[in-house]
Formats: C-alpha cells, structure tokens, sequence
C-alpha cells in the first residue's frame, strides 16, 4: 500500500520550484525580484539544487513578500498524515470521514501555506474520487487542475504518483508513454481501464482492468474490485463474451450476497448483465422463468424479458405469450421514456429493418443489446 513522505517539505529546497512557478502566474521578472529583494539570482540558483543554510531566508523572506506561511515540521507530518489517510480511504473506497477530509483541506487552504500545491492536489485527488461521473469532475475542476500541473516539479518523491493519478484522469490526450508504462498502483491501472471503456477500446478495457485487479487483490481491496467488475462485465457484453461475462456477474452476485450488500445499484448492475450474458447466450427460457412473474422489473430487465418472449415465440412457432406480455406493458401506461424504449424494441423485433436497429440503438440503455439484436436478425435470415 503506498505511503506518501513528506520530510522533503521540511527544506527549504522544494520552495524554490514552487516560486518559479509562482512568480511566473504572478507576471513577475524572477531576475528582477531578486534583485529588488536584495536576493542574489546565482545564490537561489544554487539552493533550487541543494539544501544550505541560506535557503530557508530567502524563503521565509519571500514568502512574507506575498503574506504566505512556511509550515513547521509539527504541520508537515500533520498534512504528511491527512495525505496518507485520504489516499488510503478513497482508495478503498471508505467515505466516511469525506466531508471532514473536505473541510480539513480547505481549512488549511485557507492559511496561505506555501506548500499549498500539495493541498491543492489532495483537493482535486478526493473530487476525483467522489461517486460522480468522472466526466462531470474533469469538466467542473478543469482550472484547478491546469493549476496542479504547472507545480507539478514540485510535487517530490511519491506526491508524482499522486499527480500522475489525477493527470491521468484529465489530461484530454495523454501521451502514448502512459499507455504503455508499468504502473505499482491499481488506481493508475483503474484510471486507464475507465478512460479506454469511455474511448470504446473494450479490448484495452480488459486489459488494464485485468493488471488493475491483480494488484486489487493483493491489496484485499475487494469494494473497488467490485466497482471495477462491472466495467468488465460491460466491455465482455460489448466484445460478445457473454459466458466470461455470466460467470463473472454469478459470483459477483453471490459476494455482493455473503457481503450482505446495501448497494441496491451494485446489486442492480450485476443482475442486469447476468439477463444480457444470458440473451447472449440464447437462454431464453431462464430470463423468462426470472422474470415473467415479477412485476417489479427495471428498465432492462423488461426489455431482456421482451427480447427472451419474442425469441422463444420464434423457436415455439407461437408469439402469442410475448404479444400478452406486451399488451401488459401497454396498458401499464409507462413514462414516456420506457414506453418510447419498448415501443421501439417491439418495431425492430416485428420488422427487423436496419433503420430501426439505428433509431432503437439511440436510446443509451440500449448499447449492451446491440450484438444481440443483430446476432437475431443474422439467426432468421
């Protein structure tokens, strides 16, 4: 489990990259300063490499220039400590103290330090980890993190990895050496699996997201391994490998059970590509035994119930059970939306025309069916 040392931040050294950054934002001539300062530009030159006793003046005399606080050692190991913590729960995905986590960054914000990129970072880092789409908080903290990233010099020893997590995250086109390298965390692998699952790289998917789960394990971070099963189970659904994706979703359900689950959306999810893998499967008759009798079936459970009606009607020569089931829907009276969504379902299934395959696939909640509606019309043709 990583662990961030701060000890560095007890020097004066790593300052010195912070002011070049921050004399910069400030439109301020580094030479200039220094000089109006009556700081020699080769003396700080010489400290930005090394520790020497001069190197603390200089920073305390230019951080009272710009009302910021150098933190006491007492205050580093205190911030070194909240770091660590926020890492360790949102890695483990434990929310309770995230408010406080919040409020405890924001406080010290708050103070000036000059060591404030480092609390900026842990900012940004538990946004990142809030249970949010991920494309709303990039696109919500898109400045603070163009902020992060020209202090990223700054960001010492293990605090990179930390960045290197968020840069993941919101950098729009990450280079191809991200791609490609070896990461130690899951978290990285984690980043990758969602950003390849959102580029529609399903193949890539799999792949990071199988790097990413054995690190999980090792680390027995079973809450984010359970997160990052139904990303697999969607991209297994995609690529059409409904038996991987059946197996995976059974005993994700049974952990879920012996866990003793209160997430009814994890519970959710998983029954719902357990009813896809087996329409890919073609085993009509389970959905059909699950599901007839319940009236209280989610959007895609109907709409696997309809699709499981309708092929067992083709095999048994008889529609007239699906034709029953539908009428019940009718008269039903749905919301708009659902009924738009089953409408359209029940038009493709009864025509099958390439134009309703296109206007059905419209509707988000029918991406998971799309190879197995046209496996349908490639099994009657």
């Amino acid at each position: 489990m990583k662990q961030f040392d701060l000890s560095i931040y007890k020097l004066s050294q790593p300052y010195f990259d912070m002011f070049d950054v921050f004399l910069k934002e400030k439109g301020i001539r580094k030479e200039i300063f220094l000089l109006d300062n009556d700081i020699t530009p080769s003396t700080y030159r010489q400290c930005r490499k090394g520790e020497y006793n001069i190197g603390p003046k200089i920073i305390n005399k230019m951080a009272n220039k710009f009302s910021l606080k150098v933190p006491n050692d007492e205050l580093v190991n205190e911030i070194e400590m909240l770091v660590n913590n926020i890492y360790f729960d949102m890695y483990y995905k434990n929310y309770k103290l995230y408010d406080y986590y919040q409020n405890k960054v924001n406080e010290l914000l708050e103070e000036n330090l000059i060591i404030f990129p480092v609390l900026e970072l842990a900012k940004l880092y538990l946004k990142l980890s809030c249970n949010k789409s991920i494309s709303k908080v990039v696109e919500d903290n898109e400045e603070l993190f163009e902020r992060i990233k020209k202090y990223q010099d700054f960001l010492k020893k293990g605090l990179f990895e930390l960045f290197e997590l968020v840069y993941l995250s919101f950098e729009k086109n990450i280079s191809e050496d991200c791609w490609i390298k070896n990461y130690n965390n899951a978290s990285a692998y984690f980043i990758l699996t969602s950003r390849s699952y959102m580029n529609k790289r399903y193949i890539e998917t799999l792949f990071f997201a199988s790097k990413c789960k054995e690190i999980l394990f090792i680390d027995g971070n079973i809450n984010r391994t359970i997160y990052l099963n139904n990303t697999i189970m969607s991209a297994l659904i995609h690529v059409g490998n409904y038996e991987e994706c059946y197996n995976l979703s059974f005993r994700q359900l049974k952990a879920l059970e012996s866990l003793d689950c209160q997430n009814q959306f994890l519970i959710d999810a998983s029954n719902k590509f357990l009813l896809i893998s087996e329409l890919g499967k073609m085993e009509y008759k389970e959905i059909i035994e699950k599901c007839l009798d319940d009236d209280n079936l989610l959007l895609t459970e109907t709409l696997c119930l309809l699709i499981a009606l309708y092929q067992q009607g083709v095999i048994d020569k008889n529609l007239s059970q699906y034709k029953k089931y539908y009428k019940k829907l009718e008269d039903d009276k749905l919301d708009e939306k659902k009924a738009s969504v089953i409408i359209a379902l029940n038009q493709y299934l009864n025509c099958k025309r390439k134009s309703l395959l296109n206007k059905l696939l419209d509707f988000e909640i029918m991406k998971h069916f799309e190879k197995i509606l046209e496996k349908i019309v490639e099994q009657q043709n």
